[in-house]
């Protein structure tokens, strides 16, 4: 069983069985499928690689990529998760909720900021997008990718590194490190480093894992607004040079450093 192996092989093996699922074997199984339905179903004679570009495929692949990965990690047991309404240590007061889900509110704004401030060639090809997000795609990158890369990188690799290690730094800093890394662009690498770090601090304060579901629920749910709002350009480059969204991001760190401090007494 893969309880019996070393803790890093085991989060190592939940890293590797997520890129399988979600980056590799799920796009591979839609893209044909769907290159196989637009050519010998509705006979259109398109290449593979239009239907790679299609966005309506983008969704699918993300939408049963996330569905794949956490249906397994439920299932095989790789991670715990809190059972609600009965007293257990997994459970956490409704008031813990609302002050993770305000602290990743609250760390939006400034994390923007600061990546937009470092100035990263890539970063308004990394927050823009080129069309409106669909109701399908908010499903996706609202709810289910929060969802499944909790369950994997939080439940799953940061739980067996914290159990590895006495000191929770090391987990928390590997953990984010490899959720970063998936994100391609430089300046998401950062940013995503950076908002994993306060979601592993969370997970290891906690040990439940939706918690962490319900923060990165907010960033994300934040994010396709913003997307809707202005597809076709970068919101926080946009504002960046506006003084009254800096002093509003002043205003979030204090608050965020409130609610950490708070946090940390519960």
């Amino acid at each position: 069983m893969m309880e019996t192996k070393p803790k890093p092989f085991v989060a190592i093996t939940y890293y590797a069985l997520y890129i399988l699922a979600v980056s590799i074997l799920v796009p591979a199984v839609v893209y044909v499928a769907g290159w196989i339905f637009e050519n010998y179903v509705l006979n259109n004679n398109i290449p593979i690689e239009d239907v790679m570009q299609s966005s309506s495929m983008d969704t699918i692949t993300l939408i049963l990529g996330n569905l794949l990965i956490a249906a397994l990690f439920i299932k095989r047991k790789y991670v715990k998760l809190p059972s609600f309404g009965q007293n257990g240590s997994n459970n956490s007061p409704t008031s813990v909720y609302l002050m993770a889900m305000l602290m990743s509110l609250a760390s939006i704004l400034p994390l923007n900021l600061f990546v937009s401030a470092l100035n990263i060639n890539d970063y308004s090809e990394a927050v823009a997008t080129n069309e409106q997000l669909s109701f399908a795609s908010i499903i996706g990158i609202g709810i289910l990718a929060p969802l499944a890369e909790e369950i994997v990188f939080r439940g799953g690799i940061e739980e067996k590194l914290l159990q590895w290690k006495k000191n929770p730094w090391i987990g928390i800093l590997i953990s984010a490190f490899m959720f970063a890394i998936l994100h391609f662009y430089s300046s998401l690498i950062i940013c995503t480093f950076l908002s994993g770090i306060l979601l592993g601090w969370v997970y290891y304060k906690t040990r439940n894992v939706m918690v962490c579901f319900g923060m990165h629920l907010v960033n994300n749910s934040v994010s396709c607004v913003i997307d809707y709002i202005s597809p076709d350009s970068s919101f926080y480059a946009d504002i960046m040079n506006q003084t009254r969204f800096i002093i509003i991001a002043i205003f979030c760190v204090l608050i965020l450093v409130a609610l950490i401090n708070k946090f940390r007494r519960i």
